[in-house]
């Protein structure tokens, strides 16, 4: 068998990057070990939305007083909401296998192995073989949890966000090992289900990449939450129990612990670089993952990788855009660059957050003189009809006023961040967004008072 072009991998690059050649004229193959959608669909993003979604209904129902509705006790029916999950997942998948093969893109299942440079072999489950020559290679192998190698890490009680997603039972008590979007989105999820919840993080504050102050912020909301968050916090040990596991940190104060009948290991994820033949091929491996530069390509010309497997920023919606960027590239030879300026990162938790570009401090030591506006929608009155709360931030240059960055706490607040996204894409202003007519009533009706407020002209906020 012979192909233009193979790709290993068919999550959201793999499976996009696929189709888009195919577009431009080629012919493409790809090589799937599970199914179609990759980590994001079968054991990331929807499945855990899926889940936060029931939690969402179910912290509205107990609230549901406040709204003048009177409803008895509300309990989760934990088989019912995985069954509802695997529902959730099996349509979406059917959707997209339906959508791939209109594409005219032939997808072969089983584990691939690269053999040459030019040529792969796939091993299906039973384990008959089939070669493929190729003449360009896409590596989209996406990634795995990462576990730190402390003593007890190996305890049956200490599981990743893959067997966490899949719980028939809530954790009477969930230690977190981790506070990134992961382990800050479990711990509002298991909390609301009934468990008892502590993060342990070794950073600073929750969410390291995200914007300080809304970081903050929303610790202090998972707080009211009952959720216990320990910061320059690092773990050092866990312990088998008479009953459960004790888990032993480091902290400014000394030596402390917390019993656990469950850990969930969530310190990130890392590339997965190794089971497929990569070391067939002269492609560099640089810190833990396959090096590229701008253009998706690796240090060998024909061979292209993306999305998790290269590091850096391991969302879906990037390695989409690097698969269009790089079927693009191979197909008709054109040098189009990946630039991750307009980037959103989006925290499911209640309220949402999500940031776009430059955050205060980053944009502080890029740029030296920057100027903030904020707006604090506890004021804003659909949030307040939807019981939330939050702040819109924009960080702008001081001396070209172009938008340097957008930051969301609250209510839908990962649609809301395109419109950053956007602006900053588009060189636009601040003056561009004031000069925007928000929708009333509306949450976004706080990104124009953000806006305004970059002058101190915001309309509904009292200046001294």
């Amino acid at each position: 068998m012979k192909t233009d072009i193979l790709v290993i991998g068919g999550g959201p690059g793999g499976h996009v990057a696929a189709i888009k050649a195919v577009e431009f004229g080629a012919k493409a193959i790809v090589i799937e070990k599970y199914k179609l959608g990759g980590t994001c669909l079968h054991q990331g993003c929807i499945p855990t939305k899926t889940l936060l979604h029931t939690t969402d209904v179910l912290h509205e129902i107990k609230h549901a007083a406040e709204l003048g509705i009177n409803v008895g006790a509300a309990s989760v029916d934990m088989d019912q909401l995985q069954k509802r999950k695997r529902h959730i997942l099996d349509t979406i998948t059917t959707g997209v296998n339906a959508l791939v093969e209109s594409k005219n893109v032939e997808v072969l299942y089983g584990t691939a192995e690269i053999i040459s440079e030019h040529k792969a072999k796939v091993v299906a489950a039973d384990g008959s073989e089939q070669e493929i020559e190729f003449d360009k290679l896409v590596l989209a192998t996406g990634s795995v949890p990462t576990m730190i190698n402390i003593p007890g890490c190996e305890l049956p009680e200490v599981i990743t966000s893959n067997e966490a997603l899949n719980l028939t039972e809530v954790p009477e008590e969930l230690v977190i090992i981790g506070g990134g979007v992961i382990g800050v989105e479990f711990a509002q999820l298991m909390a609301r289900l009934g468990s008892k919840v502590s993060i342990i993080e070794a950073h600073y504050k929750i969410l390291s990449h995200m914007d300080d102050e809304l970081s903050q912020q929303l610790a202090q909301a998972l707080i009211a939450e009952g959720i216990d968050i320990r910061v320059n916090a690092k773990v050092s040990a866990i312990e088998k129990q008479e009953k459960g596991v004790r888990v032993f940190f480091e902290t400014e104060n000394g030596h402390e612990s917390l019993s656990a009948s469950t850990v969930l290991m969530s310190v990130g994820r890392k590339p997965l670089v190794t089971g497929f033949g990569l070391e067939n091929t002269k492609v560099a491996i640089e810190k833990g993952a396959i090096a590229v530069n701008d253009y998706m390509q690796t240090n060998v010309p024909h061979i292209y990788a993306l999305g998790d497997c290269t590091g850096g920023y391991m969302l879906a919606h990037v390695a989409m855009e690097q698969g269009i960027i790089a079927a693009k590239n191979m197909v008709k030879n054109s040098q189009e660059a990946f630039d991750p300026a307009t980037t959103p990162a989006c925290v499911y938790t209640s309220p949402e957050f999500a940031s776009v570009g430059f955050s205060e401090k980053a944009a502080k030591e890029t740029f030296g003189e920057i100027k903030l506006g904020k707006s604090d929608l506890s004021g804003n009155a659909k949030t307040m009809i939807v019981q939330q709360h939050g702040t819109v931030k924009f960080v702008v240059d001081a001396k070209t006023d172009k938008v340097l960055g957008m930051h969301i706490l609250g209510p839908r607040a990962s649609d809301m961040i395109h419109e950053g996204a956007l602006a900053i894409k588009l060189g636009a202003t601040i003056e561009d967004i004031i000069a925007t007519i928000h929708g009333h009533p509306t949450i976004a009706e706080g990104v124009h008072e953000a806006a305004e407020d970059v002058f101190g002209n915001a309309i509904y906020k009292a200046y001294p």
